[in-house]
């Protein structure tokens, strides 16, 4: 199996970590910043919502059972801030999937927990994915 190495030189990877767990949030930001990748965090779907508007975001690794805004709520509007944003969704392994997931609620991969961050890694290099509507 290859080794991954976080971004090449050139390639600016900026990955937004929606999580509302403080030390999930914590263990996820400090994987990516280790492998090189630019991180940022937020806790919920508005948080999410406000730094996008400011900040310049590749990917989000949002996590599906946000209090308030959901993660269906929120992918919507941030793809339409964003439209080319990268997500990627996270799941208790208990969820109930979508009942009408729709062409807005779009995501490259969808991650039951316990998630393997190496895994989201890989699913964020992987290079020609596009967002597809799914429900998991």
């Amino acid at each position: 199996m290859a080794v991954l190495h976080g971004p090449q030189p050139g390639e600016a990877t900026r990955i937004m970590v929606v999580d509302d767990h403080t030390d999930r949030r914590g263990q996820t930001l400090e994987y990516f910043r280790s492998r090189g990748y630019d991180v940022l965090a937020a806790r919920s779907g508005v948080e999410a919502i406000a730094h996008i508007i400011q900040h310049r975001v590749d990917t989000i690794v949002i996590q599906g059972s946000l209090p308030g805004l959901s993660s269906y709520e929120t992918i919507p509007i941030l793809k339409k801030i964003h439209p080319n944003l990268r997500v990627i969704l996270t799941l208790p392994a208990d969820a109930e999937p979508e009942p009408h997931p729709t062409e807005q609620t779009d995501f490259i991969h969808c991650f039951l927990e316990p998630i393997r961050l190496e895994e989201i890694e890989r699913a964020i290099r992987e290079p020609g994915v596009s967002p597809r509507a799914a429900s998991p």
